[in-house]
């Protein structure tokens, strides 16, 4: 195998192990509630919450457990909402600081921290943790909705799904290896031909 060729194997064998980011769009409105499925077939769920918008993944807590059924290794997610008044293209609504935002792999007992920034509440699993398909998961994220019963809401949701058999960091350190390899390779090659 010639040196570019092992290059190209090498970058190929790093980028295999790139996140997948999947992201869809729920509409409906929390009063009465709106429910539906992502594009995987997983069931999620807007309603009214103390004055709050809620929008989660229906599970154990709220009517039966949910099986994952998207991507495997879901490492992150990210969650935000736009109220659909008329006339505009939707205003953010901000996260309830005050509320306890959940995204809970009930299979492992794991809870994913989460930040929030701006309007976005964004869950981050600590590697090992990831969703894998067939785990059984619930979550709830709220929203401050001072809206009237009947409002729109649309809720944008981001899933990252990363490569769990070979951890990010390794695959760095596999691909300097391999450099390293290829250039003792070289070295040894141009001692045999002075």
């Amino acid at each position: 195998m010639g040196m570019k060729a092992i290059i190209t194997f090498l970058f190929a064998a790093a980028l295999a192990q790139a996140a997948t980011t999947y992201t869809y769009t729920a509409t409906g409105t929390a009063n009465p509630f709106t429910n539906g499925t992502d594009p995987f077939g997983n069931p999620w769920l807007i309603r009214d919450f103390g004055g709050d918008v809620h929008f989660g993944i229906p599970g154990i807590f709220t009517g039966g457990p949910t099986v994952w059924n998207g991507p495997d290794c879901l490492s992150e997610i990210l969650v935000s909402v736009k109220v659909l008044l008329p006339g505009t293209t939707g205003v953010p609504l901000a996260p309830d600081n005050s509320a306890a935002q959940l995204f809970r792999n009930i299979s492992d007992n794991y809870n994913f921290p989460y930040t929030i920034a701006g309007n976005v509440i964004h869950f981050v699993v600590a590697p090992g943790f990831e969703i894998h398909t067939g785990d059984v998961v619930n979550a709830w994220t709220f929203f401050t909705n001072p809206n009237p019963p009947g409002t729109q809401f649309q809720f944008d949701v981001t899933y990252v799904c990363n490569d769990c058999d070979v951890p990010e960091p390794a695959s760095f350190a596999m691909l300097g290896a391999g450099f390293i390899g290829v250039a003792l390779i070289r070295r040894r090659r141009l001692a045999n031909h002075k």
